[in-house]
């Protein structure tokens, strides 16, 4: 369902429209300022912001919301620079931040982004410029957090997607390494074994050399996420030019343990 917020309220600015309250009707959602300090909108019963932390001269109106149950998905105009990425994170305490995406290099003097999640709890938002040397960082860190213990034998669940692939590449499957190696992979659906000729699959240690090498050809698009703990990617996306069809490919990883 939409929310009323696309009358140009600022999320950036010290200014908002004065604040209306929830209406009685549970289909509609109002939006309520914050304080400017905080620069942010009261969406039903979770709150999105930008942080202080975002430029000063940049600002976001909000474009539409839907809500699907739970879930939100909101669209935001952002106010950018000429062919600079944006980093999109995310906090739910506005201590501890998460990466959403980046953006891909600002073709105008704005951007459109959509953010998704769920309407419970409070969830705040922020922007800053990003750079490539940035995320190389975050890679390196990562890569060390995954090195701090010797993990030569796990299993976890992948899958490609965003690409245009054979149907089978993109069926979740899970992989058994072994000494370093992958020793086998299943279908996770079936359980049936995916016969070796057909893997198209890398260990944790190869998803993070296919990660550097599409870092290093500086893609318009290049998303990663990093679980915050063990450090292996949780998910990516790869799409090397906007002028280029089918060469977009991401991946996800979850249920990594030791075996």
């Amino acid at each position: 369902m939409d929310t009323e917020g696309s009358d140009g309220t600022n999320l950036g600015g010290h200014s908002m429209r004065t604040p209306v309250s929830q209406p009685a009707s549970p289909s509609r959602w109002k939006i309520s300022a914050l304080t400017p300090g905080l620069r942010g909108v009261l969406l039903g019963w979770g709150w999105l912001a930008l942080s202080p932390a975002a430029l000063a001269q940049q600002s976001a109106e909000i474009q539409s919301l839907v809500q699907r149950g739970a879930e939100y998905e909101l669209r935001l105009n952002l106010a950018t620079y000429w062919d600079r990425r944006y980093r999109i994170e995310s906090s739910t305490d506005l201590v501890h931040w998460e990466t959403r995406l980046v953006t891909a290099p600002a073709q105008g003097p704005s951007l459109s982004i959509t953010l998704k999640g769920s309407m419970l709890g409070a969830e705040y938002f922020r922007s800053t410029p990003f750079d490539w040397e940035e995320l190389r960082t975050e890679w390196a860190a990562a890569r060390n957090r995954w090195r701090a213990e010797v993990r030569t034998s796990y299993e976890f669940q992948f899958r490609w997607k965003n690409c245009n692939c054979h149907p089978d590449m993109t069926d979740l499957v899970r992989v058994e390494v072994r000494d370093g190696v992958i020793a086998g992979v299943t279908r996770v659906s079936t359980g049936e074994a995916v016969p070796r000729d057909r893997w198209t699959y890398h260990t944790i240690e190869g998803l993070f050399d296919w990660l550097l090498d599409r870092l290093a050809r500086h893609p318009v698009v290049m998303r990663i996420q990093f679980d915050p703990v063990l450090g292996h990617p949780t998910e990516a996306y790869y799409d090397m030019s906007a002028m280029l069809a089918d060469e977009e490919i991401g991946f996800e990883v979850t249920g990594v343990k030791p075996l």
